[in-house]
């Protein structure tokens, strides 16, 4: 199972399905080595003979212990923690069709497991990479994975993917202000990458739904640049996720270059895909928006900027010489940079920046 330390190692643990965090980059899937990690072995049975996909039949948890996981009538809701007494005649609406929790959180089964912790699995495993990425779908226990991973978190991990509650749902769960908590001194919190699943105590008719209490997401952890073990592979996972400009933060100082060479030109594709965003942003007209300073260059200007009517008269140029920049830019239909990004199979990310790029915003 041992590969070349440049790969990406991605620990997906709650493998059931065979998907992970950028799993849809299929553009970079050779560069990824991944790790699927399952108490119900049953459901990784397909997985083994993937490419550089390694199955892991572990409960994972916060400690080396016995504990009880529960399969549910809805197999993708199968935990260690049972539904909270609360949320027994609640909803949970999906793509197509509406689920009751209570009914959906029946155990089928118990089955009573050696549970781990991944700071032990990897400690026993050699031959298992340490991870550069750690996401986690783990039905309510996502915290106390992160506890029970906390050395090799400390020493290899620049990104971290979490399902997270936001509200205790199950009984004795942990939800987000501890995992905020726990990852607050190494990692930005970067916010959420898909859809909120939603939950309600009445189940409407078509036609008279509006909103539902958001109940949980993925969330994304970007680690802080001082302590990050990889800038390469940080920077790569930033621009994956369209934070572009801390994308470029990371890659100062990040050797680009001389990691290219050892490894070889052109032997890992997101090496190359951050070559290209590099060469591209080094030879392209910088046009910055007026920074606060430009506008308000004295104390005054700053005090009275809320009442004032007309631009104070030192704006104006600057301005006229931003929008006929501005305007150019607007007029491009594509941009080299967005081209990178279509080029490699993220075209979401290529229509946020030039979302961005046709934007006018004048704060004065």
């Amino acid at each position: 199972m041992s590969t070349h330390p440049d790969s990406i190692a991605i620990h997906h643990i709650g493998g059931r399905g065979g998907t992970f965090f950028l799993s849809d980059l299929t553009a970079f899937r050779e560069d990824f080595q991944v790790y699927l990690y399952d108490a119900d072995a049953a459901c990784l049975d397909d997985l083994e003979n993937a490419p550089n996909m390694h199955v892991l039949p572990y409960c994972v948890g916060e400690c080396d212990a016995q504990s009880d996981f529960h399969i549910y009538y809805e197999q993708t809701n199968s935990s260690r923690r049972h539904l909270h007494p609360d949320y027994q005649e609640w909803w949970s609406g999906i793509d197509y069709c509406d689920i009751p929790l209570g009914q959906a959180s029946q155990p089928v089964s118990t089955q009573s497991l050696p549970m781990r912790c991944l700071d032990s699995i990897l400690h026993e495993r050699p031959e298992v990479r340490p991870p550069d990425v750690l996401s986690i779908d783990a039905e309510s226990t996502g915290v106390e994975i992160v506890e029970g991973a906390a050395q090799c978190i400390e020493k290899n991990v620049v990104c971290i993917v979490c399902e997270i509650e936001f509200m205790q749902w199950r009984q004795g769960q942990k939800y987000l202000p501890e995992l905020l908590r726990l990852l607050a001194k190494d990692f930005h919190f970067a916010g959420y990458i898909r859809q909120d699943t939603e939950i309600s105590p009445f189940r409407a008719p078509l036609g008279f739904r509006g909103k539902e209490f958001p109940a949980a997401n993925d969330a994304l952890f970007l680690r802080k640049k001082q302590s990050a073990p990889d800038l390469l592979k940080l920077a790569f996972i930033a621009f994956a996720t369209g934070f572009t400009e801390y994308g470029f933060h990371c890659l100062q100082g990040a050797e680009l270059d001389e990691r290219m060479a050892l490894c070889g030109d052109g032997r890992y594709t997101y090496m190359t895909f951050l070559r290209q965003l590099l060469n591209v942003f080094n030879a392209s007209e910088h046009v910055h928006r007026l920074s606060f300073m430009d506008l308000n260059p004295t104390f005054e200007d700053s005090r009275c900027r809320r009442s004032r009517t007309t631009p104070p008269a030192h704006i104006a140029p600057m301005r006229s010489a931003m929008e006929r920049k501005q305007l150019r830019m607007a007029a491009q239909r594509c941009t080299e940079f967005e081209q990178v990004f279509y080029a490699y199979g993220l075209p979401h990310i290529a229509r946020l920046i030039e979302d961005r790029r046709r934007t006018k915003e004048y704060y004065l």
